[in-house]
This record gives structure tokens, C-alpha cells and sequence, in this order.
């Protein structure tokens, strides 16, 4: 059950900016409190955009009356935290087992001049560290041939003091801002306001003066402007892709165990009928049976043989494969522009909206639109085998929150005089009662276009379980011409588990990818020991005489004194 088109949609928004906000993440490579900041302001930002759009009436209104509420119901499906634990993880672990074989076969020239980089300052370090006990002087005095500058320094090599100092003995000097700021404000405080009023004024004659050093010309000493934020730096190497691999293997082997554990919980019975579907022996797989009921003039009939216990409650639905309900005009015929005044009862009159909503008859259609005049209206009666009906409670099919803002006109079902209408009771009344109206909570949970062509949606619940072995009568009158549309019929009778129903394809695909990802550890650490590339070396030659070009150019360069 994907659920509706706005819940879908926003469930797969959702899990698109958290894959997005980690794909931010995995390119950045030195983290601070602005990069932590920055992610937290884009999940503060779309949380609050839920928040206010989807929970605030009136603006709801105004826009989409359907996303009312569209979070709550997002908040409490597991399927939405299964995706957002399981994706972001998986396309990490792909994105990391990437950039190691692309950095182990095929570096470029910036990842091998790094790495050079990295060699000669750990070669240098060490050599300084093996000479400082013989001539701690000297070392203090030598100047660095490396630069003080950031830019000059791609593999995060150490900087010495002294590569600041030594180009010039007062770099680094303030005292003279220093000196000039405080004798600023000890003359400020001095002069009088006439003094000042006099001052202000000749300064204003001799434009050409020069100006005085003042507190604007001291540079900027915070941590942000001097590059001091305290800060990490990721680098993945082998044994953190390993490391990654594996443990969101683990995870997903432990979800694909819980999954497939929650989902052998249910049972379901699925009966075709009314359709191109050939007549199906009974199956049990997974502890789920699919019957063809056979059908003669308008009604069909079958007895069904529960195949296990089947605790309450028990959940009824039907399903339409395919029913396009996701169409851009069969949404907006329900939306603001579309029934949505009508549902929420308001009587619309015009010759517009009576050119538009006018049946064959003449009368007018109330609410009109594709959505409410394609509504699904078979019957279904459920009947012990001694002939007592099971009663099918329809309270709990619509969401509380459509059904709250869900209004008949004020003087329904009277109408002005002279004027005919063709409410829902008159056309549905197998289904839809006099006293209900737009409130019937089949229409209103029809009302909520579904997202995928495979429609399934409520028909209410048994209150009372049905044991194994038990036989049910069930009937099915005919009132949907799904025949000429080529859609197939589907009745649903389930016992549901904390995941919907049968849970075995999401358990399968978890246990593939955790699978997947454990043979990605593998690889890395065949690699890792079979043919790992040293460090500063392509692999091939062609990149290797490309990189001794570059080397022979940047040595030449450095010989005759350019930079």
C-alpha cells in the first residue's frame, strides 16, 4: 500500500533531501560550526515548511487542501524511516567504494601532486625531528623553503612559525596599530566638544589631508577571519571503507531479519474477480492465498477457507490494477479549483459551474468532477457458513482529519425550487446513505487520489477474527464498470503486521544490499593486499609520464626562480 499521491509524494521528497544533505556532506571535506550549522539549517528550514504548510488550516486551504496533515500521517508509517536509515547508507557506501577505485586505478594529477606533497612533508618532519637535539639553533634560524601561504600547502602540511617571521623581521608586528589606536582614544577622550565641533570642521576644509591610521585599518583577529575555527578533516582511506561497508551491511542484514520476523505475522487472502484473470488454484505463499471468485450476471460469488488464524481486526480493501489516479486533471478536479468547495459544503451555483458539473438529465451534480463521478461502488457482503452476516465496520477507513473538514451543504438534501440535484445518495445508493452525503468515509478516502496505478484502498474491518479452517461466504454486487476500462478487480482481506502486510520483498531487497555491501569490504581489502598503489604513483604509465612531465616542468620553474 504506497499510500496517497501527496503522502507518496512527500515521502519521497523527504527522503530526497536527506540522501541530498549527505551527498553535501560527503563532498566536503573540512568540517567546522558553519558546515554543521549549514546541515542543520536545511532540515530546520524544510521541518518548518512542514510545519506551517501542512498543519496551519487556513494556509492549507489556500493552497492544497490535501496536504492537511500529510505529515502526521508520513510521521507514522515505518516504511519512511526504513527509507531514510537504508538509502542515505547505501548510496554512502557506493559512493566511498567509488572514489576508493577511482583513487586506486585511476588518480588524477591533483590526488598524485597531493600525495607527493604529503610524502616530502612527512620526510621533512622527520628529518627535522632527527637534527633538533644536535642544533636546536640552528633548526630555530634555518628558514623553511616551504611557504607560509595556505594555498601552498594542498596536503595539509605542517606550517612553521618561523615561515612567517623570517621573510622580514617586523612581519607580524602590530604594535605601531597599536600604538596609533590608543593614542586615538586617549585624544578623543581629551578634547572638548568645542574642540571636537573645531576639528570636524577642518577636516572638512582640507580635503587633501592625509588620512590617520584609526581602528578600521587593525586587521580582523577572530577565529573565522584568520582560517582558526576549530575544525576535523575526513579522508577515507581502505579501512574506512571496510569499516563503513561492513557496518551498514550490518544494518541492513539485522532490518531485512526484524522486516521479514514482522511480516510473517500477516495473512492475506486475495480474491480476483470481474476481470481477465485466470482462475488461480489456491497458494500459500508467505501465508498469502489468491482465489478467483467466479461471477454470473451482476454477482459474484465464493467460499473461502481461511488458511490460518486470522486475529482482528480484519482489514478490508480493494484494489484496481490499473486505475490512474495520479492524472494532473483528475487531481485538480478534486482539489481547490476543482470539488473541494462542494466537499466542504458549500452550494456553488453559475452558469459556468452548471455548464460543468450539468448530467444527461439536466440536473446538476453535486460535487461533480472526475474524482467524484468515477467513484468505486461495488458491494461486498461477508456471511458465516451457517448464513449469519459478518458485519463490516466502515469507522476507521478515511483519515479523522479529512473526514473533520467533510460538510453537506446547509440545507441538504432540500434544494431551491426549480433547481434539480443529483447528489451522491442518488447516485450511489448502494453505498452512500441519505444522511451521510459527502461524509461517507469510502468517498472521502476515494476523494484522496492514490499515488502508483495499482489503487488500494479501504473497505472497512471485521471486529471479530476468523480461525483456521473457518468457511466465509463472500458476495460481490457488480456496480463498477472496471471490465471496459481493461482493470483488473481485487478484493483484500488482511490480517495486518506492523508493516502493512507481507514484508517479503523489502526483506529481500535489505538482505541483498547488505550482501552487496559486505562484498564491497571484500573487494577493498583484496585490493588493500593484493595490488594497493603507492603513494604518490599512478598506476599506469601513461598518467605516470603525465605526471613526470608536470613534476619536470614545476622543478624547472622552480630552478630559475619563478613562482
Amino acid at each position: 500500500h504506497a499510500g496517497d499521491y501527496y503522502t507518496f509524494g512527500t515521502t519521497v521528497f523527504s527522503v530526497l533531501l536527506v540522501s541530498m544533505n549527505y551527498r553535501a556532506a560527503f563532498v566536503t571535506r573540512t568540517w567546522n560550526w558553519v558546515t554543521l550549522a549549514g546541515q542543520a539549517c536545511s532540515f530546520f528550514l524544510y521541518l518548518l515548511f512542514l510545519l506551517l504548510y501542512c498543519n496551519v488550516e487556513w494556509m492549507t486551504q489556500h493552497f492544497q487542501p490535501w496536504m492537511y496533515k500529510v505529515p502526521n500521517t508520513m510521521a507514522t508509517s515505518p516504511h519512511l524511516w526504513i527509507c531514510v536509515i537504508t538509502l542515505p547508507a547505501l548510496a554512502m557506501v557506493i559512493d566511498v567504494f567509488k572514489a576508493h577505485l577511482l583513487s586506486e586505478f585511476y588518480p588524477d594529477r591533483a590526488e598524485v601532486v597531493l600525495e607527493q606533497w604529503k610524502l616530502k612533508a612527512e620526510s621533512e618532519c622527520k628529518d627535522e625531528e632527527d637534527h633538533s637535539h644536535q642544533n636546536i639553533l640552528r633548526s630555530q634560524t634555518t628558514t623553511s623553503r616551504m611557504s607560509g601561504y595556505d594555498f601552498a600547502h594542498p596536503g595539509g602540511e605542517p606550517r612553521q612559525v618561523r615561515d612567517f617571521v623570517n621573510p622580514h623581521p617586523t612581519a607580524g608586528d602590530l604594535s605601531l596599530i597599536d600604538a596609533e589606536r590608543s593614542h586615538v582614544s586617549e585624544t578623543s577622550r581629551s578634547m572638548t566638544a568645542h574642540q571636537q565641533l573645531e576639528e570636524s570642521h577642518s577636516s572638512e576644509e582640507d580635503s587633501q589631508g592625509c588620512e590617520t591610521v584609526g581602528p578600521s585599518n587593525y586587521p580582523d583577529s577572530s577565529s573565522f577571519a584568520q582560517q582558526k575555527i576549530p575544525h576535523i578533516q575526513v579522508e577515507w582511506n581502505a579501512l574506512k571503507v571496510m569499516f563503513a561497508a561492513t557496518v551498514v551491511g550490518i544494518i541492513l542484514l539485522l532490518l531485512s531479519l526484524l522486516a521479514n520476523q514482522i511480516g510473517e505475522s500477516a495473512v492475506e487472502i486475495s480474491i480476483h474477480y470481474n476481470s481477465t484473470v485466470p482462475v488461480v488454484p489456491v497458494v500459500a505463499v508467505q501465508l498469502a492465498t489468491v482465489l478467483h471468485a467466479p461471477c454470473e450476471g451482476k454477482t459474484c460469488r465464493l467460499e473461502v477457507v481461511i488458511p490460518e488464524d486470522m486475529p482482528a481486526p480484519i482489514k478490508l480493501m480493494y484494489n484496481l490494477n490499473p486505475f490512474y489516479q495520479n492524472y494532473p486533471n483528475y487531481i485538480l478536479s478534486g482539489s481547490r479549483k476543482g470539488a473541494w468547495p462542494q466537499l466542504t459544503g458549500e452550494f456553488l451555483q453559475g452558469g459556468d459551474l452548471e455548464k460543468q458539473c450539468l448530467a444527461p438529465s439536466g440536473a446538476i451534480l453535486d460535487p461533480c468532477g472526475l474524482q467524484a463521478c468515477s467513484f468505486f461502488n461495488d458491494v461486498f457482503r461477508l456471511k458465516k457458513a451457517d448464513g449469519q452476516d459478518l458485519v463490516i465496520n466502515q469507522d476507521h477507513i478515511a483519515s479523522p482529519d479529512d473526514l473533520e473538514r467533510m460538510k453537506n451543504p446547509p440545507d441538504y438534501p432540500n434544494t431551491l425550487p426549480g433547481v434539480v440535484v443529483d447528489w451522491l445518495y442518488k447516485r450511489y445508493p448502494e453505498v452512500i446513505s441519505v444522511t451521510e452525503g459527502v461524509r461517507n468515509q469510502r468517498f472521502v478516502d476515494w476523494m484522496r487520489p492514490a499515488a502508483l496505478p495499482s489503487l488500494l484502498k479501504g473497505l472497512g474491518q471485521l471486529d471479530e477474527p476468523l480461525s483456521k479452517g473457518q468457511t466465509v461466504l463472500v458476495e460481490i454486487d457488480l456496480r463498477f464498470p472496471a471490465s471496459n476500462m481493461d482493470v483488473q478487480k481485487k478484493l483484500v482481506m488482511i490480517s495486518p503486521s506492523g508493516l502493512g502486510g507481507d514484508s517479503q520483498v523489502l526483506s529481500s531487497f535489505l538482505f541483498y544490499a547488505g550482501v552487496a555491501c559486505f562484498i564491497i569490504a571484500v573487494i577493498v581489502f583484496c585490493c588493500e593486499k593484493l595490488c594497493k598503489r603507492p603513494l604518490g604513483h599512478p598506476r599506469f604509465q601513461r598518467m605516470r609520464i603525465a605526471c613526470e612531465d608536470e613534476s619536470r616542468e614545476s622543478s624547472s620553474s622552480d630552478s630559475d626562480g619563478t613562482v
